[in-house]
Formats: structure tokens, C-alpha cells, sequence
């Protein structure tokens, strides 16, 4: 098991890198278009848990939520290579 002061110290050591990856992520289209085709896939296997729960939110928490994703999504990719 990694302790958490070692995970700690990855995640520092990593994070700014995650966040380059993220972007390149996005700009390559190949990529792009696999992560359009999964949130394709999310969104329909979301609806059959949640329905419309996502339109009855306000910006706010919108965007809390997308903050929250691209920060776990940072966190993952600071445990090792992808």
C-alpha cells in the first residue's frame, strides 16, 4: 500500500503535468472524439440513475460539479501513467 504522504508527494510532483494531459486530451481529435463517444454512452446510462436531476441545477452547481470532475480527474492521473 502507498501511504498517503507518498501519494501526497506525487500528486505535487505530477499534478501540473495531469493538467497539460488533460488539454492535450481534449485537442487531439482522436481522443476527443473517444471521450465525446463515452460521455455519449454516460449520458444515456446516466438518465436510467438520475433522469433530468442535471437540468434542474443552476450554474453554480453546474459548474461545482465540472470542477469537481476535472479535479478527480487530475488526482488519477497523478497515481501513475495512462
Amino acid at each position: 500500500m502507498i501511504d498517503f504522504p507518498d501519494q501526497l508527494a506525487a500528486f505535487h510532483t505530477h499534478k501540473a503535468k495531469a493538467v497539460d494531459l488533460i488539454l492535450s486530451m481534449l485537442i487531439d481529435s482522436d481522443t476527443r472524439n473517444r471521450i465525446l463517444q463515452m460521455a455519449s454512452r454516460r449520458h444515456a446510462e446516466g438518465f436510467k440513475d438520475f433522469g433530468d436531476r442535471m437540468f434542474t441545477w443552476d450554474a453554480r452547481e453546474r459548474r461545482q460539479n465540472v470542477y469537481e470532475e476535472l479535479a478527480d480527474a487530475i488526482v488519477y492521473l497523478t497515481s501513475g501513467e495512462v
